[in-house]
């Protein structure tokens, strides 16, 4: 895995976000609390609409991240109603925006160029997914509920299915979530993922202390993927903790009323490529 030194913080434009240097026509980025116009609790650039913040204020951040990551252009961003699930839902350029925010879906697939996927965060793990040889891309929400039910893996293969991909030619992308140093939970989670492969033969996603279990969502998305044929070296980790952090909106750390971060990637048409 790559950790954060190729990850940079670009506050270049009123909103500031985290990109990551693929050496590939494509746009992506995690985007922070900073930049937007959300009020309390939700400031400032609050990505989602659903936690009851002015749909206005949405709009305007989504429309201030796009801009400063696709250069100002006007390229259309699509979201859809993440439950905690495994449903994979492929999207094409034309689909209606609004409706596709209705569908229930939690990892997002794509082939074509010109469009932003987005999948919207606040402690959960945001997956990029990457194809080298630029057929598809994905982006997936991935908390405990979502890396138990195979989101990843079930993304990967449906990558190979709709559009040829081999899990050796992804580039995998981590965003920012809840690190193991936050993230405490109960023995029977823990008990849960240690019944599954592969976790079942690895001790490494969690830590024990004083009776207390901490979950490392990261490491195990990185078995995960592993397991799915995606070699170690095309991870690259952004290693930052959104509880730790004010920088980033967190469930856990503001009791469930806050914002929501948005993690984006898209193919370009061959201009004005970020990341």
């Amino acid at each position: 895995m790559k950790n954060s030194p190729s990850f940079t913080l670009d506050e270049s434009g009123p909103v500031s976000y985290l990109t990551f240097d693929t050496g590939l026509p494509v746009w992506l980025a995690f985007s922070t609390r900073k930049g937007g116009v959300s009020r309390p609790p939700f400031v400032s650039a609050n990505m989602a609409y659903h936690v009851g913040d002015d749909p206005g204020s949405v709009a305007e951040n989504r429309r201030r991240l796009a801009a400063a990551v696709c250069s100002c252009r006007d390229v259309p961003l699509y979201t859809a109603s993440q439950v905690h699930g495994c449903h994979v839902l492929p999207v094409n350029r034309g689909m209606p925006i609004g409706e596709l925010e209705k569908q229930p879906a939690d990892s997002l697939v794509t082939a074509d160029r010109g469009i932003l996927l987005g999948i919207m965060t606040a402690d959960c793990l945001p997956v990029l997914l990457i194809d080298r040889k630029l057929r598809a891309v994905a982006a997936v929400h991935a908390g405990w509920r979502g890396i138990m039910a195979r989101i990843v893996p079930r993304t990967v293969a449906a990558m190979k299915k709709l559009h040829g991909i081999a899990a050796v030619d992804l580039l995998v992308v981590l965003g920012p979530c809840i690190g193991r140093c936050c993230y405490q939970v109960g023995e029977e989670l823990v008990r849960e993922f240690a019944a599954q492969p592969p976790f079942a033969a690895d001790s490494t996603w969690y830590e024990q202390a004083s009776g207390d279990y901490h979950l490392d969502l990261v490491q195990l998305q990185a078995l995960q993927l592993r397991e799915a044929g995606v070699p170690p070296a095309a991870l690259a980790v952004a290693s930052r903790c959104t509880a730790c952090e004010n920088f980033f909106f967190s469930y856990r750390r503001e009791h469930g009323i806050t914002g929501r971060q948005i993690a984006l990637v898209g193919l370009t048409d061959g201009e004005n490529a970020r990341g």
